[in-house]
């Protein structure tokens, strides 16, 4: 016994003597990381001071492209964003919107990569303003791009090809995935617009049924002009657009199945008749449009549920997104219990939408400044640095937004690609490194691996 512990002693002594080294490293890389920002900072303000008194400000739209400067957005410290741009993203748009937009998506075509359609809506704070608008427009992506493309409204990467009034503020807009040409929005006074890209600027059908605004819109895929909506006014409604008469439609159907505000609502992949929705009821119903029968509903959270995101390819899992701060993950064929509860938001959780590409890859937003990616895959993994307590399934973080993000959409033909609009009226499209979803933000940081 003696002989092995005699044996086993300088294995705890270097094992005690490299867990020191580590943390010296750690904690000295993370000061001379500060030290120099803070010097960068201070160069980039001098510079600036110099270059306002030499030149006016010009309003005119503009472009710039940039693999260092930050515009005024890199806070002293702020080391997260500095080492995403850097290090984490191929490249970043930051495009400087006229006003607010509440939403966006791209639009799903077969145009070449290098030219993506994307929708938008801009928005005057006063929501009878005239101002407001659905806007679409084109992105133009070189494979050459990288660092940071700065764009004020309009430049060489982006221009608008349609810019349709709208009465009142447009809360959420969703093309329809049989004809990209036909958008429905949701707006402010309660009702849901439709538009023709190919036809006339204004709307061609108002749809009625709704008391109150709400933020629930979702186009069946599996059949033609099927369009569920929720809202504020407890109420989901139906409306089938494939045949109609009139300018003014009613809903086919009309649900009151929730006791509070309905904050989402979605189709069941694969199905042309099952609808999932999500209430400040904390609740979670599966409804039948045929039978209007309630196939499951249960208690999802301990607060408000927000959204939630069907797996397109696997219909039985199901993420709901709560005002608890939490995501959860769900069996629907025995959801007793959740499968796995996401911790890391700090705010409520309110748009989850799954990756086109790899459908064990999530993203979700808050009612704050983050987007996070996530990997079902990786839960209960292995962690690879012992002073991140964040969790193994975390996979990504985006921080480049500076206030309250309102939407975010997924590229449907560029894999890792992220469009989000915020309350500040910028419009972020970041492209993220493949390697970057593969190693933890940490380690990159620490390690300065190259991708």
């Amino acid at each position: 016994m003696v002989n092995f512990h005699q044996q086993i002693k300088p294995f705890f002594f270097f094992l005690l003597y490299r867990l020191c080294i580590n943390f010296l490293v750690k904690i000295l890389g993370s000061q001379n990381f500060k030290e120099e920002e803070k010097k960068k900072i201070k160069r980039k303000n001098k510079t600036n001071n110099e270059s306002s008194d030499t030149s006016s400000e010009s309003t005119e739209s503009s472009e710039t492209t940039s693999s260092s400067d930050s515009e005024d957005f890199l806070d002293s410290g702020d080391e997260d964003w500095y080492n995403s741009k850097n290090r984490l993203c191929k490249w970043i748009i930051t495009h400087k919107l006229n006003y607010q937009s509440l939403t966006t998506q791209w639009i799903a075509s077969e145009s070449p990569k290098s030219k993506q359609t994307i929708i938008l809506a801009t928005n005057k704070e006063n929501k009878n303003s005239s101002s407001n608008c659905l806007t679409i427009g084109n992105f133009t992506f070189d494979e050459e791009m990288k660092g940071e493309i700065k764009i004020n409204n309009e430049g060489k990467y982006f221009k608008y090809t349609h810019r349709l009034k709208a009465n009142t503020e447009i809360n959420r807009a969703r093309y329809n995935p049989f004809d990209p040409q036909i958008i429905a929005t949701k707006n402010a006074d309660g009702k849901i617009y439709l538009y023709n890209l190919e036809k006339e600027e204004n709307p061609f059908a108002i749809l009625k049924g709704h008391d109150k605004e709400g933020y629930g819109l979702s186009w069946n895929k599996y059949k033609q002009g099927l369009l569920l909506s929720g809202s504020y006014d407890n109420k989901i409604c139906v409306y089938d657009l494939e045949r109609f008469g009139s300018k003014k439609i009613q809903p086919k159907k009309i649900f009151n199945i929730h006791n509070n505000v309905v904050e989402d609502v979605e189709w069941l992949p694969q199905t042309d008749s099952v609808f999932g929705s999500v209430s400040d009821d904390k609740k979670f119903i599966l409804t039948d449009l045929r039978t209007k029968n309630r196939i499951k509903e249960f208690v999802t959270h301990t607060s408000e549920t927000n959204t939630l995101a069907f797996n397109p390819k696997n219909n039985n899992f199901l993420l709901t997104g709560s005002n608890d701060l939490t995501i959860k993950l769900w069996d629907l064929r025995n959801h007793k219990l959740p499968v796995h509860i996401f911790k890391n938001h700090t705010q409520a959780v309110y748009r989850l939408i799954w990756y086109p590409f790899e459908t064990n890859i999530f993203a979700s937003s808050e009612d704050g400044t983050k987007i996070y990616l996530w990997d079902i895959n990786k839960i209960g993994g292995e962690k690879f640095d012992m002073y991140d307590d964040s969790p193994t399934e975390l996979i990504f973080t985006h921080s480049e937004h500076r206030s309250v993000i309102r939407d975010f959409s997924w590229n449907p033909t560029i894999p890792f690609v992220i469009s989000s609009t915020d309350d500040d009226h910028k419009h972020k499209i970041i492209k993220i490194k493949k390697k970057a979803i593969h190693f933890r933000q940490s380690q990159l940081k620490e390690d300065f691996i190259e991708l």
